[in-house]
């Protein structure tokens, strides 16, 4: 233990050190900082730290980026403006916030049952419910755990194998990923955004060609995995079986559950359902944006609030208790920078959208974990022992 306890203090010092000259820097040498004393964090004390360490410094760093970010997104705003944007803000535009925020849920939760067909058909309130433990566990447990509670709300409830049901969600995730690249790409070649690139001084065009290429790749991977799923399993196998056959037996079940998840992959009818139901997803939460940011009647083009979405969807890959820091830096620098809006109105904007976002879905999210009789036991066991769990499911 005395090993480890070095490490532990030289993440911080070095961590915060990072911090400072990010803090003390402008432009893209802030986020450069932020992502540096993260991964700093994370190698010096994860490498040889056991879970307990790992899990207690993932929420240290997390809260310390956390504070980060909120000091880059606040240190030009002036707390009075802010409070008077808040006051005057309208709560006819929030309460159909909160609408878009409750579609967004419902409508992953109606294209997750399309996912998981070919494996079992589930009701939709089984779906939604997982689906907001999930998120209200990436809300209030560190390093995104949420994910991994979502899939074993399902398995544990539906009696479907864990694998599987984290294969959906994986699958979820880079079909999300291709709505944002979508949406990325509508602004590069439909949209003006030459002036809002001048301004931001970010390459917005070729940042959306290099991305692109990247889930291009990933989705063609996927589909031929899809596709000839059998001769993948047969190799793996077999060249893991000259290491060991017991081991190969195990990776060959465990592929074949996660293959499974894929499933949706080959019916074009399913397919046309979930992309369906992911425009649906991604139109709930820009309408979330566009109302949020009418009830403060801040004005800007339409594909703005594109730009927005994209922005925030960066700022939340931060791994923070709550995407509390990035979001609201993110969601800040986007239409200051990106439209010339306030700082101190734009950082108003950004607080009741984290709070509208963050409270309903903690609160809904508890009420399903504890009806469910989930316990903290469960959870802990999933952040620490996930390879166990998965074990144990199929």
């Amino acid at each position: 233990m005395k090993d480890k306890i070095p490490q532990y203090l030289l993440a911080i010092i070095l961590g915060s050190l990072a911090f400072f000259l990010a803090f003390t820097s402008a432009g893209m040498a802030e986020l450069a900082g932020s992502l540096l004393a993260w991964i700093l964090i994370f190698v010096l004390v994860s490498r040889q730290a056991d879970a307990g360490t790992r899990r207690k410094f993932h929420l240290i760093g997390g809260i310390e980026i956390a504070v980060f970010c909120l000091a880059l997104a606040y240190r030009n705003t002036n707390a009075r403006e802010i409070l008077d944007a808040l006051e005057g803000v309208s709560y006819f535009y929030l309460a159909l916030s909160l609408v878009f925020i409750f579609l967004s849920m419902l409508f992953r939760a109606t294209r997750w049952y399309y996912i998981l067909l070919p494996t079992k058909k589930i009701s939709i309130h089984s779906l939604f419910s997982s689906i907001m433990i999930g998120f209200m566990g990436n809300c209030v447990l560190p390093m995104r755990i949420g994910e991994f509670l979502r899939a074993y709300s399902i398995s544990r409830k539906e009696n479907i194998k864990l694998t599987t049901s984290i294969a959906t969600i994986v699958l979820e995730r880079i079909i999300d990923g291709l709505m944002v690249i979508t949406m990325l790409l509508i602004l590069v070649f439909i949209c003006p955004i030459e002036e809002v690139e001048a301004r931001m001084d970010i390459p917005i065009r070729h940042i959306g060609y290099i991305v692109s290429l990247v889930y291009a790749v990933a989705i063609a991977f996927l589909v031929l995995l899809r596709l000839k799923a059998g001769a993948f399993i047969r190799i793996t196998r077999s060249l893991i079986a000259k290491i060991s056959e017991g081991l190969a037996e195990k990776v060959a079940h465990l592929l074949d559950s996660f293959l499974l998840g894929l499933s949706s992959l080959k019916s074009p009818s399913q397919l046309l359902q979930i992309g369906l139901h992911s425009i649906l997803v991604w139109g709930a939460i820009l309408g979330m944006y566009v109302t949020v940011i009418k009830a403060f009647s801040i004005q800007i083009p339409f594909y703005g609030y594109l730009l927005l979405q994209i922005f925030v969807v960066i700022g939340v890959l931060i791994p923070t208790p709550g995407f509390i820091g990035p979001f609201h830096y993110f969601f800040k620098l986007a239409l200051t920078k990106g439209f010339s809006i306030n700082p101190s109105l734009a950082g108003a904007c950004a607080i009741i959208a984290h709070a509208l976002g963050f409270v309903p879905t903690v609160i809904i999210g508890l009420v399903y974990f504890l009806r469910e009789h989930l316990s903290l036991k469960e959870v802990e066991k999933a952040s620490e022992e996930p390879d166990k769990l998965m074990s144990e499911a199929i």
